[in-house]
């Protein structure tokens, strides 16, 4: 659902005084060297949109937050550098200015009318729309739409994890918490304490390690619960290897359809043949049907997916 509120803005065109205000007409070299100069002073945290492929590129994947301004628009001039400050700072989200006189298809499209018009994508999927230039109102949009991206893709913040495959061997079997994520999203950030009692944090990577959930096992028509257990795909045995973290050497071989995946797990979208464009995105698991699961992806889009369709990570 996109919300709009609108507060202080500058409707494009500007009004014939503004217009006026405009300095006399620069030479083409002038121009050009104007623009170069405005680009080299630019803060390099936030990207300038010059074509609609770029536009469509930079904004498909992650959460990403778009000023639409005018270089004559005062409220625009405002904002600006609150705007890139919070790109400096927010370094899991990009931020994207698109001149609206430049870029007038983008504009067209997304049906812009007054300046500056803030948008948030979500996995390219336009989540949030903003008019105005509330400087107060900037970071609690963004950081509303990053936590529910974040909630949707990635293990929760006090999730618990179980360490493994790491070079240290003596980490390797430990239990962690999730205390959160690195920019770009290659590593967790993980809070554990040593076999000597050395409290640590670390950020590791998603294959080193695994969430620990309380999983229901159906075992000959009689449903079975493991506390505090971890599960990984084996390819070859089309099972999962279930383990609890309290007996590590009492792994069991589960089939896909015996096992029931936990609300707020997360698991990765695998074989979608009609919607090949949705495979490797993490979701979160909603509620459990018969036979599907309802799950909400990062772009706030909800389906129910089958049990062959999901990969518990």
């Amino acid at each position: 659902t996109t919300t709009t509120t609108t507060t202080t803005t500058t409707t494009s065109p500007p009004p014939p005084q503004q217009q006026q205000q405009h300095p006399p007409p620069q030479t083409a070299a002038a121009t050009t060297t104007a623009r170069v100069q405005l680009r080299e002073n630019r803060d390099m945290s936030v990207i300038h949109v010059e074509s609609e492929s770029q536009f469509y590129s930079l904004s498909k994947d992650g959460v990403v937050v778009v000023d639409f301004f005018a270089e004559w628009c005062g409220p625009c001039k405002m904002i600006a550098p609150v705007f890139a400050q919070l790109a400096a700072r927010y370094k899991n989200v990009k931020f994207l200015k698109v001149d609206v006189d430049h870029q007038r298809g983008l504009a067209s499209q997304f049906e812009i009318k007054s300046m500056p018009t803030f948008k948030v994508f979500r996995d390219g999927r336009n989540t949030l729309t903003e008019m105005g230039a509330q400087t107060q109102m900037l970071e609690h949009w963004v950081q509303g739409q990053l936590n529910a991206y974040e909630d949707a893709t990635r293990l929760p913040r006090g999730g618990k994890v179980l360490l493994h495959s790491l070079s240290n061997d003596s980490f390797n079997g430990l239990v962690g918490k999730v205390v959160g994520h690195t920019p770009g999203y290659d590593r967790y950030v993980i809070e554990f304490k040593t076999a000597n009692g050395e409290q640590k944090k670390s950020g590791l990577k998603p294959s080193n390690i695994r969430q620990i959930l309380d999983f229901q096992v159906n075992e000959k028509g009689e449903k079975k619960t493991y506390i505090d257990a971890t599960v990984r795909w084996d390819s070859d045995k089309k099972k999962y290897i279930l383990t609890q973290v309290v007996n590590p050497t009492g792994s069991i071989e589960v089939e896909r359809e015996r096992l029931k995946i936990p609300r707020n797990g997360r698991a990765r979208v695998v074989g979608l043949e009609k919607a090949p464009r949705y495979n490797n995105k993490i979701v979160k698991i909603v509620e459990e049907a018969e036979d599907r699961y309802a799950v909400e992806f990062g772009s706030g889009q909800k389906a129910k997916l089958k049990p062959e369709n999901l990969l518990l990570l």
